[in-house]
């Protein structure tokens, strides 16, 4: 018996499907290897498009080939040419379009012309848009960060007035476009928040749209209640049918709420427990901060996020791990096998971590005041010698920061403020790469951290005042003054002199209004050192005084007037609340 093999032997996963005649002729090749008369004959079908509808379809079937300067040059051309025909239907499908492709960043000036184009016809045709039209612009330019004021102002306008005809997804992409554009306009989402509240359990709102709502209300701090309840019972008897980012998205908005969400947190932490293992590490995180926000606490969610967890540590790079032990620390619930796990790991991957990754991990364990964390510390200080030298300064300041703090200060934390000290100490030019503010950070961190440096201080102190840049015209003055009267009380360096000079003559030119108690008590126990070495300036006794009189309760008082004394200047304040004249006589 013969057998005759089928006449289509290829395999059916295997089968080419052939586009529809009319797709095959506006589609081409989209790859980089097509040829000239592909691409000429591309070019030719953009300049013999005689309607919109027909450029439309031809840019949608090939936004491939549009990646190209070329033919975006041409694609330019063709919608200048169009740009009086366009309705607000076209434009918001072209829009539409040109938001979805990923463009390369040599042609995003082209691509943004384009997008711009488009965004001035929106706003001529605008009157017309219908609600469905005026959506999918906007949520197109939001998508893609483009358009003007005007634009999203009218669009709220006009919105108002076919607001009747939104679809749950068109008004959710509507509202979140406002919000994010910062185009609230209370009237659109009052009259929004009504209908959607009203209408919510009949329409077909999925996840995402109710997502969208959510944030945009609260971003806007537009709060109201009815629509925040109609959500909650909404989304509750499906929240196991959300993807993790969805999920993220509403119990974050509601946890910037002003809603009491408890039962909705409920649900949600089920929910979580039940499917942990399809959400990563930093969506749990997600969650458990935003409960953690609105003062709602679980052990049972945080155990089952904790067991989890403990499995996969190993694999966990610097960033997770740091935002899961943060999240334990912060509802200050102890875990002890999840930090035990994370202790183990970290310090088995330490000498793989960069500068920024071992800042970040450090930062994250030196909060965790209930175990003994020292090997970390140890582990970590090892290997951020090892690498020291590709540190940059402000990751330096923000290592010796995390160190000054921690307790249990071991042998290998204090070796490595010597090896910093070094260097920066090592030659003229390093100290050139410093920011004075970052000098400045090492010098408090030294401080806090009790590491004496007379030599390190003394350059720091003799650089900054070279420089003379640390008090620009703006910003804050007072933090300033605080964090170099830190680093430099201790000593008296012939720099650190000249530093606390400053300290004195520039807190003695703030406004008094600037100033706080607390302020005024650092700088008055300041005062011996100031005396010793001749460098208060006149009026800052009195000024002190003043403050303390107008500000300071009867037990802060006291405590001034016994620094004064030690000084032997106990007769200032008396003559203060009497209103004499002798507080101007600050070192007679």
């Amino acid at each position: 018996m013969q057998f005759h093999s089928p006449t289509n032997t290829q395999p059916q996963h295997t089968r080419k499907v052939t586009p529809s005649p009319k797709l095959q002729k506006l589609q081409f090749e989209s790859n980089d290897a097509f040829d000239s008369p592909t691409k000429s004959k591309f070019e030719e079908s953009i300049k013999n498009c005689k309607t919109v509808k027909e450029f439309g379809r031809l840019i949608k079937a090939n936004g491939k080939i549009l990646k190209s300067p070329h033919y975006l040059r041409a694609a330019l051309r063709k919608l200048g040419e169009f740009k009086t025909e366009m309705n607000s239907r076209d434009v918001a499908i072209l829009l539409h379009v040109f938001s979805k492709s990923n463009f390369a960043s040599k042609v995003v000036d082209l691509y943004r012309a384009i997008l711009t184009l488009l965004s001035d016809q929106a706003l001529v045709t605008l009157h017309e848009a219908s609600a469905k039209d005026v959506s999918m612009t906007l949520h197109a330019l939001v998508k893609r960060h483009v358009g003007n004021a005007e634009l999203f102002r009218k669009a709220a306008e006009h919105g108002v007035t076919v607001i009747e005809d939104f679809n749950p997804e068109g008004l959710s992409n509507m509202l979140l476009a406002l919000a994010k554009t910062n185009s609230y306009s209370f009237e659109f989402f009052d009259r929004a928040a009504k209908i959607a509240a009203s209408t919510m359990q009949n329409k077909d709102f999925n996840s995402q749209s109710l997502c969208f709502v959510v944030d945009a209300f609260t971003r806007t701090n537009h709060y109201d209640r009815e629509l925040f309840l109609a959500i909650e019972r909404k989304a509750i008897p499906f929240l196991d049918t959300f993807r993790p980012q969805d999920m993220n998205l509403l119990i974050g908005a509601f946890a910037n709420s002003e809603h009491d969400c408890k039962d909705l947190f409920d649900a949600a932490s089920k929910t979580i427990m039940h499917k942990v293992e399809y959400f990563n590490t930093m969506s749990l995180c997600h969650f458990a901060n935003s409960f953690a926000k609105c003062g709602y606490k679980n052990p049972d969610l945080l155990d089952t996020i904790a067991e989890k967890e403990i499995l996969f540590l190993h694999t966990l790079d610097a960033w997770p791990m740091s935002e899961l032990l943060s999240v334990f620390v912060n509802v200050d619930y102890v875990h002890e096998a999840l930090f035990q796990a994370a202790k183990s790991a970290v310090v088995h991957r330490m000498p793989s971590y960069e500068p920024n990754e071992l800042i970040t991990i450090t930062c994250a364990f030196s909060k965790v005041e209930s175990f003994d964390m020292a090997d970390v510390f140890t582990a970590a200080a090892e290997a951020a010698e090892l690498i020291l030298d590709t540190f940059q300064p402000q990751e330096v300041a923000n290592l010796l920061e995390i160190f000054s703090t921690i307790e249990s200060f071991s042998e290998s934390s204090d070796h490595l403020f010597c090896m910093i000290a070094s260097l920066v100490l090592s030659n003229p030019y390093e100290i050139d790469r410093w920011d004075s503010r970052n000098l400045v950070d090492v010098a408090v961190a030294f401080a806090k951290g009790g590491v004496t440096n007379t030599n390190l201080l003394e350059v720091i102190g003799r650089t900054i005042m070279e420089r003379g840049d640390l008090f620009p015209p703006y910003g804050t003055r007072r933090k300033t003054i605080q964090r170099l009267l830190a680093a430099f009380v201790g000593y008296e360096t012939p720099s650190a002199v000249v530093v606390m000079e400053l300290v004195f003559r520039e807190f003695a030119s703030l406004d008094k209004s600037q100033i706080e108690f607390s302020f005024v008590m650092q700088i008055a126990k300041a005062l011996p050192y100031g005396q010793r070495n001749g460098i208060l300036p006149y009026g800052i006794f009195k000024q002190i005084s003043d403050i303390a009189l107008a500000e300071g309760n009867e037990a802060e008082v006291s405590s001034l007037f016994r620094c004064y004394a030690q000084l032997g200047f106990e007769g200032l304040l008396v003559s203060s609340k009497r209103g004499g004249s002798e507080g101007n006589t600050d070192q007679e």
